[in-house]
């Protein structure tokens, strides 16, 4: 195994268990989520990883002006 490999396992543990420790930041109090996903980018410039979060929420709203067109 390479020493690049070691580092890189190393990045990967450590990435995890920031996901971990951030999980209720990352996901957030948003209600009506749709879709989540989270990425863990190895920058091989920077040699640090960085975690990027996207999620898609239903607009309360519409929901509402959608039951009402139904009536």
């Amino acid at each position: 195994m390479t020493k690049y490999n070691k580092l890189l396992i190393e990045m990967v543990k450590a990435a995890g268990l920031e996901l971990n420790e951030r999980a209720e930041e990352l996901v957030g109090e948003s209600e009506l989520i749709t879709d989540f996903n989270i990425w863990i980018r190895f920058n091989q410039e920077s040699g640090i990883p960085t975690i990027e979060v996207d999620k898609e929420v239903i607009a309360r709203k519409c929901i509402e002006v959608r039951r009402e067109a139904k009536q």
